[in-house]
Parts: structure tokens; sequence; C-alpha cells
């Protein structure tokens, strides 16, 4: 924890006035405390079904405010916590499986249409050994029951190949094919073991929310010196030193489809605390939808939260 940060944004007025700071009061700072209150040490190590309605409903006065909320889970933990939110009225909308040895996890995203809460559920990968390529198999067994147009669902082949000469098997490879590409991502199953950051995680505070990602069109009003502006909010936050910043901006297309597809902004805080970090986001175009992610930029966070535990 990093508690010069956390006071810092507590007592930060980003140079507000008037009904901006009002505002800036009544929505950002109070989500602080909610998340001192669903990461705080004493929870549940394990999300349970009455630990993850706390976690809607402690998050729901803030749906306008956040774009999606990210938990963490551990091994073998996705199928259970997915199987939670789809009974409570959550419908699959997205997911992020790994295109490169870089990339390892899964996610499952999961949009409740009355609460407009939208949740990403992520489940580590470690390394990639036999185990990790069991669990590509299970997932996407899990993307296919989740969703009903199979073509926005990736293509995934394991091949193992023989050395002629020596009769050896050479490692296992895993090829996958997203939607809308002709090209398989090649992944070599190397049995090396790695402990991915989300695993590292939930190892040391338990299941919990990893970050909020702030919509900036509803943060604050635009009297503020940057106005609903993405790239003005990441200088503010860099030369005020609000936050530690682990990323800079990061720009793609979210979506699977045609009718989905729209311009996202991200950037990313490093841990303030309790594990959690901010991300603040930005969706642009006439199909601005939430509950779609944007493959480049997950892999870019993914990456960057790998060096941060170096």
């Amino acid at each position: 924890m990093n508690p010069s940060y956390w006071q810092k944004i507590k007592e930060a007025n980003f140079g507000l006035s008037g009904e901006a700071s009002r505002e800036l009061n009544t929505d950002l700072k109070p989500l602080l405390k909610v998340i001192e209150n669903l990461n705080q040490k004493g929870r549940p190590l394990l999300i349970t079904k009455d630990w993850f309605e706390k976690i809607c409903l402690e998050t729901l006065p803030y749906a306008t405010l956040v774009d999606h909320t990210t938990i963490n889970v551990g091994a073998f933990r996705l199928e259970k916590i997915t199987e939670l939110a789809l009974e409570k009225g959550f419908i699959p909308t997205d997911y992020f499986l790994p295109i490169d040895q870089s990339s390892g996890m899964i996610s499952i995203v999961l949009g409740h249409p009355q609460w407009k809460l939208h949740l990403a559920i992520n489940e580590g990968l470690d390394g990639w050994t036999e185990h990790t390529l069991k669990r590509i198999r299970d997932f996407h067994e899990l993307l296919s029951l989740l969703f009903a147009d199979k073509k926005i669902l990736p293509k995934i082949d394991i091949e193992e190949e023989e050395d002629i000469l020596t009769g050896r098997k050479e490692s296992p490879r895993l090829y996958i094919r997203l939607p809308g590409c002709q090209e398989f991502h090649a992944i070599i199953i190397n049995n090396d073991y790695t402990l991915s950051h989300i695993s590292e995680f939930v190892i040391k505070h338990g299941e919990g929310i990893q970050h909020y990602a702030i919509d900036v069109d509803y943060l604050i009003s635009p009297e503020a010196p940057f106005g609903h502006n993405l790239e003005e909010l990441f200088h503010f936050i860099k030369e005020k030193n609000l936050l530690p910043l682990t990323s800079e901006i990061m720009a793609g297309e979210a979506g699977r489809n045609p009718d989905d597809l729209h311009q996202v902004k991200q950037f990313f805080s490093g841990e303030v605390g309790y594990g959690f970090f901010f991300e603040f986001i930005e969706r642009m175009g006439q199909n601005a939808k939430r509950g779609l992610f944007v493959a480049n930029t997950v892999l870019g966070l993914y990456q960057a939260k790998e060096k941060e535990k170096k």
C-alpha cells in the first residue's frame, strides 16, 4: 500500500471550485471508501455469493462513473465467479485470452442490463505449461457456452510436432485465431512456470477488486481545467503527481462486430493501496458502449503490471 498517494487523492481538488469541486467530492472521493471497504484485510479470501453481491451493491451507486470493475480470482475459479454473476442477471459481453507468450490471463466480461454494471473477471495463467494448456481448453469451452453468436469466438488449435530425425516430440504449440483475423497467433508450451501478477494479487490480498475504470466523461463537469479530455487529465495527474502512472495513453478499437466497433483511450495508475489501481477511460464514436474491451490495451496493461512486480 502507498498511503502517501492514497491520502493525496483524498485531499486533491484537481484545482476545481464550485459545482465541479462538489461533483468530485460526491462521486470520486466516496468511491475511495468503497475500495477500502471491499479490499481491506479481513475480507473473505475467496469471493462467496454474499461477497459478490456486496461488491455489486457497493459499486452500484457509482454505476455512471465506473465504466467497469475488474476482479481478480484464483486458479480454476473463473467459472464459479462467472456462474455467480449469471445468477444475478449479468450477461456475457466480451472476453480476453492470450495472443502471445507475454499475456498470461483469461478474462470474461459481463454486464447487468438493469444495474448498468460491467465486470471483468480475470484469472492468471502461470507460465506456459500443460496446466495452462488445459485452462485454455476449459476457457474455450466456457466461451462456447456463454456466447450465442459463434462468429465472435476464437478458433483454437493445438499442434504437437515430431522431429523427423530423432522421433522426439517438440514442444506443443497453441494456435489462436481471433474473429476477423486470418492469421493464427502461435504460443509455445515450454513448461516454464511463472507466477502471473494476477495470481500474486490473489495470494497476497485474496480475490478482490483489481481496479475501477473511471469514465472520464462522467468524472467532473466541463469547468475543470481538462474538461472531458482524457489527454488533459493524464497530463494534469502527471504534473501534480496525484497518482503513480504505469502507462502512457493507450488507444485502440473495442468491439467484435461492425455494430459495436468504437475507439477507446485509456491510461493506468500504479498500485495506490490494497492491491488496487485506477484506470481512466474514454469511449468515442456512435457505437460507443461499455462492456467491450480493446485487446492491445488489455495486453499493454498486463505487460505493465508484470514489469511493476519485478
